[in-house]
C-alpha cells in the first residue's frame, strides 16, 4: 500500500507509512527520518530536553568506564569536543573495456588553505604517528584519518566536505590483493581493524573519521554517522531544525540511489553487464525511478540547491557525489532532468571545491576492486 496521491504530489519520497503535519515543513516526513532523533546544536548551543539525547532512548550521561571516547566526558556537550579547534581550517580496476578510467597511481595530496599539498598518510614519513590514542596524546600528536578503500565509495561526500571547510587530514587507503581463485584478500584491513581501530570503536567500518587532540579523541564509523557529524561541525545541515530533517531524509533518499548502484556493479557478471547497464538507464528503469523523485522535490522547492538556495548542506555532498559517478558511466544521464542537470551544474561550480576537483581524490575509480565488474 502507498502513500495517499496528495501526501506524494507534496513529497515525491514519502513511503507509506509516514509522518505529516509538521508545521512549516511544507511537505510530509517519511517516519524514518532522523532529524526527529536530534536537536542540531547550531540551534542554541545544546541538546534541549526535548531530544531523546535526554530521554530513555540515550541516557544524558555516560559512564566513566566508557573508554573509547574519552572525550565525552561525564555529559553530552553542543558536539564532541574531541574535534575542539582542530578541525578548523586552515583548511580500477583494468580490464580490456574499463567502465572507468583507473586510479591514480601517485600518492593523494589534500590542498592546504595556502594551495601547498600535505601529504596523506601514505606519503607522510620519515616519522610514523602510531594508531594509539594514549600514545598521540603522551607525544602532543594530532591527526585526523579518514580510512577507506582506494576508491571514492561512500567515503568521497565526507572528503568532500571536509575539503569545502578547508580541513587537513589524511588519507588511509586499504588495498585488497586478489587471489588466483578469484578470492579477495583483504587482510590489511582486518589486521588494522581487528588488532589497533577496535580497541577505540567496537563499531569500526569503512569508512571511518578518527580525530585525536588534546581533549581526547573519537573514532566514527558508518558514512551517514560521519556526515551527519561534520554536518552539525560545521553548521551544513541548515539553517533550521526543518532544513535539517529535510537534509536527513534526503540523504536517506540518495541511499537508495547507491543501492541501485551497487546492485549494478556488484550483482551483475561481467557479460551481462551491457545489458544490464542499458535497462538501468532505460525509461522506467532505475536510474529514471530514483532522479524523478529528485527533480520534482527541486522543483517543488524552487532552489538551486536540495534545501538552501545560496549554499549546500550535508545531502548535496552525498547526492553530487551519486549524480557524478553516474555521469561518468553514461554521459547523457541527466538530460531528461533539467532541476537535477542545474543543481549538478552549480555545485560542480562551487568555489571551496575546485581544488578538490583538481586533485587524485577525485580520479580515485567509483568502485572498489572488488566490484564484479571490472
Amino acid at each position: 500500500m502507498g502513500a495517499p496521491r496528495h501526501t506524494q504530489s507534496m513529497n515525491p519520497f514519502v513511503p507509506f507509512p509516514f509522518l505529516g503535519s509538521l508545521s512549516g515543513f511544507g511537505a510530509s516526513l517519511p517516519s524514518f527520518s532522523p532529524s526527529l532523533c536530534y536537536a542540531p546544536p547550531c540551534f542554541g548551543g545544546g541538546f534541549p530536553t526535548a531530544s531523546p539525547f535526554g530521554s530513555p532512548f540515550f541516557p544524558p550521561t555516560f559512564p566513566s568506564s566508557f573508554p573509547a571516547f574519552p572525550s565525552f566526558g561525564s555529559s553530552f556537550p553542543a558536539m564532541t569536543p574531541s574535534f575542539g579547534l582542530s578541525l578548523t581550517a586552515p583548511p580500477a580496476p583494468s580490464a580490456e573495456t574499463p567502465a572507468f578510467p583507473p586510479a591514480p597511481e601517485a600518492p593523494v595530496a589534500v590542498p592546504t588553505a595556502e594551495g601547498e599539498p600535505v601529504p596523506t598518510a601514505e606519503a607522510q614519513a620519515p616519522e610514523e604517528i602510531p594508531d594509539d590514542h594514549e600514545h598521540n596524546l603522551e607525544c602532543g600528536h594530532f591527526y585526523n584519518t579518514l580510512g577507506y578503500w582506494r576508491s571514492r565509495g561512500t567515503a568521497a561526500a565526507i572528503r568532500m566536505m571536509l575539503a569545502y571547510q578547508g580541513v587537513e587530514y589524511f588519507n588511509k587507503f586499504y588495498d585488497p590483493t586478489e587471489n588466483p581463485d578469484g578470492t579477495w584478500d583483504v587482510s590489511q584491513w582486518m589486521d588494522h581493524k581487528e588488532n589497533i581501530l577496535k580497541h577505540n570503536n567496537p563499531l569500526i567500518d569503512l569508512p571511518y573519521l578518527e580525530a585525536v587532540d588534546d581533549d581526547g579523541g573519537i573514532v566514527l564509523a558508518q558514512p551517514s554517522a560521519i556526515l551527519n557529524h561534520l554536518g552539525r561541525r560545521f553548521n551544513l545541515i541548515g539553517c533550521t531544525e526543518i532544513d535539517a530533517a529535510k537534509s536527513d531524509m534526503l540523504t536517506e533518499q540518495c541511499h537508495d540511489l547507491r543501492s541501485a548502484w551497487n546492485k549494478l556493479f556488484y550483482e551483475t557478471r561481467q557479460e551481462d553487464f551491457e545489458k544490464a547497464k542499458e535497462g538501468y538507464f532505460a525509461p522506467g528503469g532505475a536510474f529514471e525511478e530514483q532522479l524523478t523523485k529528485f527533480e520534482e522535490w527541486l522543483e517543488a522547492q524552487g532552489t538551486t540547491f536540495l534545501v538552501e538556495e545560496d549554499h549546500p548542506i550535508t545531502a548535496d555532498f552525498v547526492f553530487w557525489e551519486l549524480l557524478d559517478i553516474h555521469q561518468l558511466l553514461q554521459p547523457a544521464a541527466l538530460d531528461a532532468f533539467p532541476r537535477v542537470k542545474d543543481f549538478y551544474q552549480g555545485f560542480r561550480g562551487l568555489e571551496g571545491l575546485q581544488e578538490y576537483f583538481a586533485s587524485d581524490l577525485y580520479k580515485l575509480p567509483p568502485n572498489d576492486p572488488m566490484t564484479s565488474i571490472r
